[in-house]
Parts: structure tokens; sequence; C-alpha cells
């Protein structure tokens, strides 16, 4: 156990261990400890957090920041364990998912949000959550620089929300906007500017009747973040 690692020191009051702060010292505390035993850390790291797991992995996150980024211990990586806990397993990636839904994610949880949403779209029950996962799954592997890899998972979620929307265009169309929106934005960081623009073209006429219809709505923000990607790109002149 973690007490018995650490033994009768100044850490160890009745047994426990109190959560260490500041967070600095806390990401030090947990790779010292864990790097002993790297093969039981991921399962170390999911007991600590499977109580709250959004909350544990923001908290993580920060650790994770600080132990790679600020201290630079790279050897033994908290980011790693992480994965490893997480990794073919959906019942815990469905835990995760509000604490990596975010697109914008820190650094130490971008490997995370990869493995969950893949995860996730290996698991899918149907394609509506499948292409959901896989457009997620697309801003995850471009955060951690897997452009090509990006490029695949939404291209895979355009072609299944496209098939969707013929089946069923009043329900479906809406989610393939999003997606084609979601393949604009990475086109542009793959600097394929043309293709880029057609999508946000496609995305935007597609979302336009439904904003039309429910101002103020879902398809109303969707369209106006797209409106405003084509902008940005006719501004800067890219072709």
């Amino acid at each position: 156990s973690l007490v018995e690692t650490l033994g009768p020191t100044s850490w160890v009051i009745d047994d426990e261990v109190p959560a260490p702060a500041p967070d600095i010292l806390a990401a030090a505390l947990v790779v010292e400890v864990f790097r002993h035993d790297p093969n039981n850390a991921p399962e170390w790291l999911w007991a600590a957090i499977e109580d709250d797991v959004p909350g544990g992995l923001e908290r993580l996150g920060r650790l994770s920041h600080d132990a790679e980024v600020v201290l630079g211990l790279h050897a033994h990586r908290m980011s790693d364990w992480l994965v490893s806990a997480f990794e073919g397993r959906p019942t815990r990636c469905r835990h995760a998912v509000p604490g990596v839904a975010d697109v914008r994610l820190p650094l130490g949880l971008r490997p995370l949000g990869v493995v969950v949403w893949q995860t996730l779209a290996d698991a899918a029950e149907n394609d509506e959550q499948k292409a959901q996962a896989l457009n997620l799954l697309a801003f995850a592997r471009s955060s951690v620089g897997e452009t090509e890899g990006a490029l695949e998972a939404i291209r895979e979620s355009v072609e299944i929300r496209r098939c969707l929307a013929v089946a069923s265009p009043a329900r479906y169309e809406q989610d393939l906007a999003q997606s084609l929106g979601t393949l604009g934005t990475q086109l542009r960081e793959a600097r394929k500017f043309r293709e880029a623009k057609d999508a946000f073209r496609e995305g935007a006429g597609l979302a336009r009747p439904h904003a039309a219809q429910f101002p103020g709505g879902p398809a109303a923000r969707l369209l106006a973040a797209i409106e405003n990607d084509l902008r940005d790109l006719d501004e800067t002149g890219e072709s």
C-alpha cells in the first residue's frame, strides 16, 4: 500500500496520507512513489479518482502538467499512467466524458482525451454514438499533433452522419453540419484551405434552415461559428 511504501515518515498521519499541497509538491510525491511500481500505477490512479472521475481528472491534469512541464519529470509520466488506466475500458471512459469533453483540454489530459474518444468510438452501440465520438476524437488527435489521424476520424464521422441525414434529414442534418464544421477546422489546420472552405460552406448550408427556424438555438450558434470560420479564411486570403 501507499502507507507501507512511505513508511514511518511525516507524510503519514494516523495511517493516512493527507492531500499534499501545493500542486507541484503533490506532483513530485506522486511520481516519486508510483515510479517504484509503474505496473500498478494506473490502477492506483484509478482508485484515487473513481468516486469523482471528472473532479479527479481535473486535479490529475494539473499534477501531470506540473510533473512533466514544470519539473521535467519525463521518465515516469503521469499522463501515460492515466492512458493505461482508461485504454480499452469503455465503462471507465464513459465516466471520464465530463472531464475530457472540452476540446481545449490542458496539456496533461490531452493523451487521455484521445484514448477516451477512441475507446468510445470503438464501443459505440450505434452509428449516432460513433459519429459523435469520432467528431470529438478529431479534436483530441489534433491537440496532440496527430493531424492525419484527426482528419481520418472526422472524415469517418462525416461519412456516417451523411448516411444518417439521408435517411432522416430533420433529425441528423444538424449533426452533419457539426461534423462538416469540424472537418473544415481540421482541414484548415492541415493548410488545406480550399477543402476547408468547401466543408464550411456545406455545413453552413445545412445549418441555415434550422437556424432560421429556431433563432438562438444550437443550429444558430453552429451557423454563426461556421460563418465566422469562413470569414477568417476569406480575410486571410488563404485558398
